[in-house]
C-alpha cells in the first residue's frame, strides 16, 4: 500500500450551487450519463461560457485535444463538464468540482444497470483524483448542484 500527501486543500462546500448561473471560469461540472453532459453543456454555452466536455468512451485523442483547451490560459474555454473520467489520468487546472447528480448508474452482481447514490467518500475519491498536483491552486473545491 502506498499512501500519498494531497498537495492541495480539498475543501467540501457548505452549500449547493443551486443554479448554472453560479459556474464560473475553472469549474467542472460532474455528470454520470451523456444525455445530462450535454443538457448540461449547452445550458452554460447558453451563458456564455465555452465548455469541454469529456466522458469514458470518447476517443483518447478528443479526451486530449478537449482536456488542452481547458487547460490552455489562451483559450475562451474555461469550464469542463465530464464524467467521473476526468479522475483517470487526466491533468486538468480545475479550481471546483460540482456534482451535477449524486445518481451514477452501475452494474449489479446479474450484470444488470440500475441507478445508485455514490457514497461521500467515492465523491471525495473522484475529486481527489481529479484535484490533482498538476493543479497548481492551494485550495479546491467540491460541491453538488442540488
Amino acid at each position: 500500500v502506498r499512501s500519498y500527501k494531497r498537495l492541495t486543500e480539498l475543501k467540501v462546500e457548505d452549500a449547493a450551487l443551486g443554479s448554472l448561473d453560479r459556474v464560473r471560469e475553472g469549474d467542472c461540472i460532474v455528470c454520470f450519463n451523456k444525455n445530462d453532459i450535454y443538457s448540461v453543456s449547452r445550458a452554460i454555452e447558453q451563458r456564455g461560457h465555452e465548455v469541454a466536455v469529456i466522458y469514458g468512451s470518447l476517443p483518447p485523442g478528443t479526451k486530449l485535444a478537449q482536456a488542452n483547451k481547458f487547460n490552455d490560459p489562451e483559450s475562451s474555454c474555461k469550464v469542463m463538464v465530464a464524467t467521473d473520467a476526468i479522475g483517470l489520468g487526466i491533468n486538468l487546472s480545475i479550481r471546483r468540482i460540482i456534482f451535477y447528480s449524486l445518481i451514477k448508474p452501475v452494474v449489479n452482481e446479474d450484470g444488470d444497470k440500475e441507478m445508485d447514490v455514490i457514497s461521500i467518500s467515492q465523491a471525495l475519491q473522484i475529486a481527489g483524483m481529479t484535484l490533482t498536483s498538476y493543479n497548481k491552486r492551494t485550495h479546491n473545491h467540491v460541491e453538488n448542484f442540488t
